[in-house]
């Protein structure tokens, strides 16, 4: 859902501020440069990265876009965990949580 708002951010910013100053919103949409940037970018994340980085890119951009099933309980979990290991390495030293794990 976050995505989607910064999204529309980002379109409004930028078409709200080229009309304040008397730009036409249609000189914008230039679908063959849109189609340039696109194919140019996914043809460089193709040379760059192996089958199984692009599948695995693939598999996972949905949940990139959507967000994932994680609530703030888990986060709030973690982060007590983090902070009683934190505070057990900072009162006993670091040897002491190697000792718990």
């Amino acid at each position: 859902m976050l995505y989607f708002v910064g999204v529309a951010v980002v379109l409004g910013s930028a078409a709200g501020g080229y009309v304040w100053h008397g730009g036409f919103l249609g000189l914008l949409w230039q679908p063959s440069e849109v189609l340039i940037i696109l194919g140019s970018a996914f043809g460089a994340f193709l040379i760059a990265n192996s089958m199984h980085t692009v599948m695995d890119t693939g598999k996972q951009l949905p949940r990139a876009i959507f967000g994932s099933n994680k609530n703030s309980a888990l986060y709030l979990d973690l982060l007590g965990l983090l902070y009683d290991i934190f505070n057990k390495a900072r009162r006993e030293g670091m040897m002491a949580v190697e000792a718990d794990i």
